[in-house]
C-alpha cells in the first residue's frame, strides 16, 4: 500500500492505493481514496515533514539535508511530523502543537518505493 499525505490549503490530506500484486512488479493504479486527515493547519513556512537519518559518528539521528534523490531517500530512517493547527481562529488565537516521530524499523531489499 502506498499513502502520500499532502497539504493542500489548510487541510492535511491522505491518498491510498493498494498495489495490484498478479503483476511482478507490483503496478500501482490511481490512488483510490483522497481523505482529509486534520483541517486547520496553520504551519505556514514551517515544515510539516522532517526526515533523519543515523550518523555513527555522532551516535544518533541527524536531519537530512535533501530528500531529493532515491539514494537520500534511502537514507530515511525517521520522520518527524509536526503540525500547528486552529481549525476555527476566531473563537480561540492560540494553536494546538501536535508533533511525533515515526522510525522505520525495517528495510527490504530494493529499498522503499
Amino acid at each position: 500500500m502506498t499513502v502520500p499525505y499532502y497539504l493542500s490549503g489548510l487541510a492535511l490530506r491522505m491518498q491510498t492505493a493498494a498495489p495490484d500484486m498478479s503483476q511482478a512488479p507490483p503496478v500501482y493504479p490511481a490512488y483510490q481514496t483522497d481523505a482529509v486527515i486534520i483541517e486547520g493547519v496553520r504551519n505556514g513556512a514551517a515544515p510539516l515533514f522532517r526526515y533523519s537519518t543515523y550518523d555513527e559518528g555522532a551516535g544518533s539521528l541527524v536531519p537530512l539535508a535533501s530528500t531529493s534523490t532515491f539514494d537520500d531517500r534511502e537514507k530515511i530512517l525517521a520522520v518527524d511530523i509536526s503540525l500547528v493547527v486552529n481549525e476555527i481562529p476566531e473563537l480561540t488565537a492560540s494553536s494546538i502543537e501536535l508533533d511525533t516521530r515515526v522510525q522505520i524499523r525495517q528495510r527490504y531489499d530494493g529499498g522503499l518505493e
